[in-house]
């Protein structure tokens, strides 16, 4: 996906409230953690298809489902599988969290939740 005709072909007004934050501020967060999404990037592709998802796209699908998207549509409007997307929003246990802690427990993926209500 080339994030910035995405950017371009939606609007200012369609991207803040797709994503709730204006072009502006996306940026800004972006530039912020750019380095920890490449990191994960890196690690997604090597075990996958070999090609990674550029920070931006990462960002904007994590944003989009945490206002409420839905993870079809998020995949759809992105051109990512959903593996690919649920690998975007499971960070690896190494990845530092708010306070500077670690994550203590493993991540529970939405496959394991679905068959283990069964």
């Amino acid at each position: 996906m080339d994030w910035g005709k995405h950017v371009e072909a939606i609007g200012e007004a369609t991207f803040k409230r797709a994503y709730r934050l204006t072009v502006s501020s996306f940026d800004r967060l972006l530039a912020k953690i750019t380095d920890k999404l490449d990191a994960i990037n890196v690690q997604n592709a090597i075990n996958s298809s070999g090609s990674s998802i550029c920070p931006a796209t990462c960002l904007a699908m994590a944003l989009r489902y945490l206002a409420g998207g839905s993870y079809i549509d998020i995949c759809f409007t992105h051109g990512v599988s959903f593996t690919s997307f649920y690998a975007i929003l499971t960070p690896p246990s190494d990845f530092p969290m708010p306070g500077g802690s670690k994550r203590k427990t493993k991540p529970v993926r939405l496959a394991e939740v679905s068959t283990s209500t069964q």
